[in-house]
């Protein structure tokens, strides 16, 4: 355990339930999640015996295509965590874990290959956003994660699902593409308590329409009355959780491609992962000739 400090524990990997999270700035992922049971720490010690050892300087990886065989030369990063990591470890009960990490608390902290950023920083930006993956970056994710979708073109998106742009987006007020959903927008009935309800893929839309769209926090609570974008529901289907946080979101932020995520990603000279759905949730073969291979072979292509 002596090996362990805040920064190293942030980027494990744990699994949850049937989902992998990145632990990194312990809220990337905005995941209530900590404790010190024998059962953490032993997951904890096995980790650290089988996690790689971090990039010497402040950036990790090396070229993602092996083009060049060279890194490019790139500033360092200022990597910042935020006041969550400190304010988790405070409510921590007394450990030899909450000492370790306490004892490292000022740092200093770098870019890390034990950190994964899952979607970029969906606690606090919108997931899959340029801005979100910004976010990520600047708390030290070493890896940055596109969850990969496909629109009506067959050109790949990030998105978490392949089905989620009428609670992750602003896709409602959109009147134009709203008449290309799989399902139509019904509002949420007050009386009754029957939940606001919609079916928008990624595939109703082609990647220049997608591109018009606003990343938004993910809403839960399915409770939209109208499709406005000047209300709490900001063009989707319900509100952003308590949980969450509309402090960056109210200014547009940018959903982008698989080809916009890995040159972004790339600019931070960090390292991509390209994660497509399979199988994805619209029906294959899409089209009549778009099968899971072809798009499995597609997202090597982006990423080769």
């Amino acid at each position: 355990m002596s090996s362990i400090c805040l920064q190293e524990l942030n980027g494990f990997r744990l699994m949850v339930g049937r989902n992998f999270f990145s632990f990194h700035s312990l809220y990337l992922l905005g995941i209530h999640f900590f404790t010190t049971s024998l059962l953490f720490l032993v997951a904890v010690s096995e980790l650290v015996t089988a996690a790689p050892a971090p990039w010497d300087g402040d950036w990790w990886g090396i070229s993602h295509r092996g083009s060049s065989g060279q890194q490019p030369q790139q500033k360092s990063i200022n990597v910042q965590l935020g006041p969550r990591p400190y304010y988790l470890i405070d409510n921590m009960k007394d450990s030899p874990l909450k000492k370790k990490l306490e004892s490292c608390s000022e740092g200093p902290f770098k870019t890390s290959s034990r950190a994964i950023s899952h979607g970029g920083a969906p606690l606090m930006f919108p997931e899959h956003s340029r801005q979100g993956y910004m976010a990520a970056a600047r708390m030290g994710a070493g890896t940055i994660e596109c969850d990969v979708s496909f629109a009506s073109d067959r050109e790949l998106v990030c998105r978490h699902s392949n089905c989620d742009l009428h609670y992750t987006t602003n896709i409602l007020a959109h009147p134009d593409l709203a008449a290309k959903c799989t399902q139509p927008f019904n509002p949420y009935d007050p009386k009754i308590g029957t939940p606001a309800s919609a079916k928008f893929w990624t595939s109703d839309i082609t990647l220049v329409e997608f591109k018009s769209l606003c990343a938004e926090m993910e809403a839960t609570t399915f409770n939209a009355l109208n499709t406005s974008q000047s209300t709490s529901w900001m063009g989707r289907m319900g509100e952003t959780p308590d949980w969450r946080t509309n402090m960056y979101a109210y200014e547009c932020a940018e959903v982008v491609s698989l080809k916009d995520q890995i040159k972004l990603v790339e600019s931070y000279n960090l390292n991509f992962t390209a994660e497509a759905k399979t199988p994805p949730q619209v029906p294959m073969p899409f089209q009549g000739n778009y099968t899971q291979q072809d798009f499995a072979q597609k997202n090597l292509r982006h990423v080769q």
